[in-house]
């Protein structure tokens, strides 16, 4: 099984890489069925699998090399949200490699950026896709 954290942008435009640390790895997954799903209904954008030194699960404060790099996701995702309106992101346990496997979400839902800062990583539901929304 492989654990990953998506992350998507609803445009082509920006440098997505620059406003994280240079701690995460991005790999584009835009046109994967994982790629896709966590753009939603978008037709355009860009979206990425993370990862620190190989491993995802960090990211979420998870795993057996805890390196509590939630915060290092957040301030990404705070920076991003300054640039455009929203974003959204997905974490999901995959049966093989990112691109091979069949894959959809299982729900959308909107997710302040105050509101996310409070309950990320730890209240965060697999399989579904939330997005970012700058109020807040």
């Amino acid at each position: 099984m492989t654990f990953c954290l998506c992350f998507a942008v609803p445009v082509n435009s920006i440098n997505v890489a620059s406003c994280f640390s240079k701690r995460i790895s991005f790999e584009t997954i835009t046109r994967t069925l994982l790629g896709k799903a966590v753009l939603g209904r978008r037709l355009t954008g860009q979206a990425y699998l993370l990862s620190i030194e190989g491993h995802t699960e960090v990211l979420l404060d998870r795993g057996p090399r805890r390196l509590h790099a939630s915060q290092v996701f957040l301030e990404g995702v705070t920076a991003i949200v300054k640039i455009v309106p929203s974003a959204s992101f997905l974490v999901a346990w995959l049966n093989s490699r990112v691109w091979d496997d069949e894959y959809s979400a299982k729900g959308c839902t909107v997710i302040r950026l105050s509101d996310l800062r409070t309950t990320f990583p730890s209240m965060i539901v697999e399989d579904i896709r939330y997005v970012v929304d700058i109020s807040g």
